[in-house]
């Protein structure tokens, strides 16, 4: 009973010894974060109801509809914000963000008819400094951060399936080559040979209190709302590696095989793989999305929706462009504790988040878990899970 009193202490008490024109604890002017970590898996083919059953029930027809298999990590062990009364800030982080995708089709997967179906197998980390700076021009909030980031791997895939019944017989083949870039050369190469050189890219926003612009809130509190966008790495000069190693290989031929009668034979015949290493220079850039956004706050500022839709072009998939789009609810109370729901379709992923934060003014502690999965229902099933956690610092 007294852990639950000092909680409602601190999170009615103390709001209003700190409170001005913000809503409850006001913004903190300097503040530090450390060891702020995003990780991710997922996958929709396995999920956790189906591994942890006494007998494991795995529907091959599934498999159908592709196979799909992301990875992710984000690092921000460091960074530095100042805020003047919510008017204007700077700002230095440095991290690393990096990912990984296996996306099959379903023909591949299944050993279906298909004619050049591609497959993705790709990824690509970097080492990022960004120098984000924001300032408002009377209602209007400007938000700008360029970036510099350097690559440490860069997978290129080329992968292509082809299963087709023709007359006499019936086409099969199946070739890739994964060409991973690296700084260095993983044949023979050290630090002292680094040849790959970073990048630049910028990320740029803007918000807008839309229903107090209009005078709408006066008349009705209701529609309280403000309008946004961002665009993040907005390209302006790619990343550039040099060294590669090349794994390429071959199973089947553009011949017609009769397998009936020939059986597999043919099919391996051309099956060895091999690697090579070598030179050419590739420009990388990070994937760029844009996002438009509304916040509405229907009671108050105590509970927030925030719906949000876009598109990302990601250049480690063959099909790069896809759309994004969700729904967030926020529930804030007095900016000490701040808990946020959402479900959206983010970077190929439908994503359930839950996000809370616990705000003390000088610390505040973030944490975070989703369940993901690039099926909506499997999202919900435990075929991927995500997590956050982040530590902040200041006056």
């Amino acid at each position: 009973m007294k852990k639950v009193s000092f909680l409602l202490l601190i999170c009615f008490i103390i709001p209003g010894l700190y409170a001005d024109d913000d809503y409850g604890i006001r913004n903190r002017t300097f503040e530090i974060g450390l060891a702020n970590v995003s990780a991710g898996f997922s996958n929709d083919f396995l999920s956790i109801g189906k591994i942890f059953k006494e007998t494991a029930v795995l529907d091959i027809d599934d498999l159908k509809k592709g196979f799909n298999l992301n990875l992710e990590l984000d690092v921000v062990p460091l960074y530095l914000s100042f805020n003047r009364n919510s008017n204007w800030g700077f700002g230095l982080s440095v991290g690393l963000d990096s990912t990984g995708i296996i996306s099959l089709p379903g023909s591949m997967v299944t050993f279906g008819q298909a004619r050049n179906e591609y497959a993705d197998i790709s990824g690509a980390a970097f080492i990022g400094l960004d120098i984000p700076i924001f300032f408002s021009i009377s209602r209007l909030k400007l938000k700008v951060s360029p970036s510099v980031f350097y690559p440490l791997m860069f997978i290129d895939p080329d992968i292509s399936y082809t299963n087709w019944s023709v007359q006499g017989g019936t086409i099969f083949d199946l070739r890739y080559n994964l060409r991973v870039y690296t700084p260095i050369s993983l044949e023979e190469g050290g630090l002292q040979d680094i040849t790959a050189f970073p990048g630049y890219d910028i990320n740029f926003g803007f918000e807008y209190p839309l229903g107090t612009a209009l005078g709408l809130t006066e008349k009705i509190k209701f529609l309280d709302f403000k309008i946004g966008a961002d665009l993040y790495n907005i390209p302006i000069y790619p990343a550039h590696l040099n060294n590669y190693m090349e794994m390429s290989g071959r199973i089947g031929s553009e011949e017609t095989m009769d397998i009936f009668n020939d059986g597999f034979g043919d099919i391996f015949d051309n099956a060895a793989s091999e690697t090579n290493y070598g030179d050419q220079n590739v420009g990388v850039h990070r994937p760029f999305k844009m996002l438009a956004w509304a916040d509405w706050r229907p009671f108050g500022p105590a509970v927030n929706f925030i719906p949000a839709v876009g598109f990302s072009i990601n250049p480690f998939y063959t099909k790069p462009f896809s759309m994004e789009y969700g729904l967030k609810t926020r529930l804030n109370l007095g900016n000490v504790f701040m808990a946020t729901a959402g479900v959206g379709y983010y970077d190929r992923l439908w994503k359930n988040s839950l996000d809370l934060a616990l705000n003390f003014r000088f610390m505040e502690i973030n944490l975070g878990v989703d369940m993901r999965s690039a099926d909506f229902l499997k999202s919900w099933q435990g075929s991927g899970l995500g997590v956050n956690f982040g530590l902040k610092f200041g006056w």
